[in-house]
């Protein structure tokens, strides 16, 4: 039979990897995102870049970028953000992987990229260069976040070269992983992210991407997000071999600490428990206060170089990686 000898394409999937790199223009939210962190000359270290464009009404298309300087060893945290209008300055191509603002430049495709910044109290200039595996959140690449339809996939675990400067102090990268995050949304619920009658709006969300294995292969993409309708917590898992799987992680925040800018509560510490996988975690912030306001799109959160001891499959667990927290995710009840 003819069925017998065609080629059996596996899971469908949303998303391609190769081919969604460049700009999606018709999104609302059209995301990059990479993170790194590594020790240079017995000091942690680590870096955080975002660029996105979306859909503001009558204003037309805007772009928000971020880059984030992480000493944890000096408890250094330097945090540098523009909101622009989408123009030559600021923007992305739909034609290949091409994102540019006044803080620098992301270009390459899935074989190579090269991330390019430069700020009044550092720079970065490193190439990335992604492995075979890849991250499809959900497992298929397609996620309900926030009540709007999500796509996005990761490299995990991509090698980094180059140079790091943070206060004048160059540090050159070598032997380490980054993580690329690329996502889109065609269509917002506006619901999700409307105030309640105090005016506090209560989407908020923890995010975690990092490797699982002493060698960088495995890795982990986990979500903890609180909406109008509740909380949901879930990761993605990349096994060694290359399966992927959906599991329900127990997350848990402990030393809470307020904001003294903004009244916002954070955890220094956090819990994350995956029974069925055999994933225990505690990551320990090494910054103080790392919070960032972006009062232009009314966005707040922290973002903190963290130290991660643990246990998965038996195998301890002790390295850092960069946690991502949005909106007040400790917040009274």
């Amino acid at each position: 039979m003819r069925k017998n000898f065609m080629t059996n394409k596996g899971i469908p999937l949303y998303v391609d990897y190769k081919k969604d790199l460049p700009a999606k223009l018709k999104s609302s939210i059209d995301s990059w995102y990479v993170i790194s962190n590594f020790e240079c000359e017995g000091q942690q270290l680590g870096f955080m870049w975002h660029q996105q464009s979306f859909n503001a009404g009558p204003a037309g298309k805007m772009v928000t970028a971020e880059f984030l300087l992480m000493n944890g060893t000096e408890n250094i945290w330097i945090n540098n953000d523009i909101t622009e209008p989408e123009s030559e300055k600021n923007g992305t191509d739909a034609e290949k992987m091409h994102v540019y603002s006044s803080l620098g430049v992301l270009s390459g495709d899935h074989n190579k990229m090269a991330l390019k910044l430069e700020v009044a109290d550092g720079n970065l200039d490193v190439i990335l260069t992604p492995k075979k595996e890849v991250l499809y959140n959900g497992t298929t690449g397609l996620l309900n976040f926030m009540g709007t339809d999500s796509l996005q996939f990761s490299f995990p675990n991509m090698s980094i070269e180059g140079t790091f400067t943070i206060k004048g102090k160059e540090h050159k990268i070598k032997n380490a992983t980054a993580w690329f995050d690329r996502q889109w949304s065609h269509k917002l619920d506006a619901e999700s992210f409307a105030p309640d009658a105090s005016g506090v709006v209560p989407p908020s969300w923890l995010w975690l991407g990092m490797t699982l294995n002493d060698d960088n292969s495995g890795a982990i993409s986990l979500w903890d997000n609180y909406s109008n309708d509740g909380r949901y917590a879930f990761a993605t898992i990349i096994n060694k071999n290359g399966t992927q799987l959906n599991v329900i992680p127990d997350v848990t925040y402990d030393e809470i600490w307020t904001s003294s800018k903004t009244g916002r509560h954070y955890p220094k510490v956090v819990s994350i428990s995956i029974p069925t996988e055999d994933l225990n975690l505690k990551l320990v912030a090494m910054i103080d206060e790392p919070e960032f306001i972006h009062e232009d799109v009314q966005i707040v959160g922290c973002q903190s170089l963290c130290s991660v001891t643990g246990v998965y499959k038996g195998e301890p667990i002790n390295r850092h990686v960069v946690l991502e927290m949005i909106g007040d995710i400790c917040g009274e009840e």
